[in-house]
């Protein structure tokens, strides 16, 4: 009997010593388990972060791109016109591409401008940025109110020599204003047989032309305007 009951509790020992273990093994199984889930789970929001971080630059290189494409001089005829804010901005000066530009009349002698007469045409509807919002915000009333006023013209008299370069008069009108410069400088850049290449520079303020608010607009009173056309006489 005794050796019974002995043989008994060493059996229930043994099997108490053999599942201990396995049971052990099934905890550790499942938490190393969980660790996995956990490093995948972590793995998942690194690769995010490192998605979102390459879409940021991304933008941040599309950005780079267009302020490339806005600030780069026009390789033909344009007007280009810069703007900063009243608070500046990163972006500032904000720079405005007019392309349509076209000689309306012209008659001067190539070889010698001075007494030379023009008039030039621009279509302000032909304006970019660099950003469709701010292009269809300027194009608005608030602005240059293309639906009423979609062409601005400008004419060229009393040409004078200064220098190694020119002056004249500019009546320019547009937006419904008139506004006259005497003695506008600007620089002859070629000649050929029927024409120059000029070169015209000149500051004004956006109020001359009721351009945005009076008063509480972000947009500074001085603007800069730069001309560079072929004006080829036509008679």
């Amino acid at each position: 009997m005794l050796r019974l009951t002995h043989t008994l509790i060493m059996a229930c020992a043994l099997a108490g010593l053999a599942t201990v273990p396995a049971c052990d093994k099934g905890g550790d199984a499942k938490a190393d388990g969980k660790k996995a889930d956990a490093k995948k789970a972590d793995a998942k929001k690194t690769d995010a972060k490192k998605a979102d971080a390459k879409a940021d630059d991304k933008k941040a290189d599309d950005k780079k791109a267009d302020d490339k494409k806005a600030d780069a001089p026009p390789t033909g005829d344009a007007l280009v016109i810069k703007a900063s804010h009243t608070e500046p901005k990163p972006d500032d000066p904000v720079t405005v591409t007019v392309t349509g530009v076209r000689v309306v009349k012209a008659t001067f002698d190539p070889k010698n401008v001075e007494g030379g007469t023009a008039e030039i045409e621009i279509d302000p509807g032909t304006l970019t940025s660099g950003s469709d919002m701010r292009d269809n915000h300027l194009k608005s009333p608030d602005y240059l109110d293309l639906p009423q006023f979609p062409k601005i013209t400008v004419a060229v008299s009393d040409v004078k020599k200064a220098g190694d370069g020119y002056t004249a008069k500019l009546v320019v009108k547009g937006v419904g204003k008139e506004v006259t410069w005497e003695a506008v400088p600007f620089a002859v850049l070629e000649t050929t047989d029927t024409g120059v290449k000029i070169k015209l520079d000149h500051e004004f303020k956006r109020d001359d032309f009721g351009l945005g608010k009076p008063e509480g607009d972000n947009v500074a009173q001085k603007l800069e305007a730069s001309l560079t056309m072929m004006i080829n006489k036509t008679g």
